[in-house]
């Protein structure tokens, strides 16, 4: 379960926008992990500020990206914000891989969506 103290993103709704939104998350650095893992998978959880998941997706290496509806029955102030989590998740590394590996980088897109 995901939660509001560890958190990749915080998505807090504008106080003046009754709309709804939608969250894309990009894995920005897929070719190069590519080289490093067999596979990686993460699950990415959108999560309430009490720790409720709301919709989880499986992003990969093969995928890329995932996206998250944001409804404003869930998310209705800025007190109440989603927040996008990396809760669990699986890789493997070549058996003679050595050295360091590269971390996964993300970069998230939101846009308002309408009512």
């Amino acid at each position: 379960m995901g939660n509001s103290t560890h958190y990749l993103y915080k998505i807090a709704p504008a106080s003046d926008y009754n709309g709804n939104y939608t969250a894309t998350l990009y894995l920005t650095n897929a070719d190069e992990l590519g080289k490093d893992f067999i596979y990686l998978i993460m699950n990415v959880t959108l999560n309430k500020s009490d720790g409720t998941v709301v919709d989880y997706k499986w992003l990969g290496l093969e995928n890329g990206r995932v996206q998250f509806n944001i409804d404003k029955t869930n998310f209705t102030t800025t007190s109440s914000p989603a927040y996008i989590n990396i809760t669990d998740g699986a890789a493997n590394i070549p058996f003679w891989k050595t050295g360091n590996l590269k971390n996964p980088q993300f970069v998230i897109d939101v846009e308002e969506t309408g009512y």
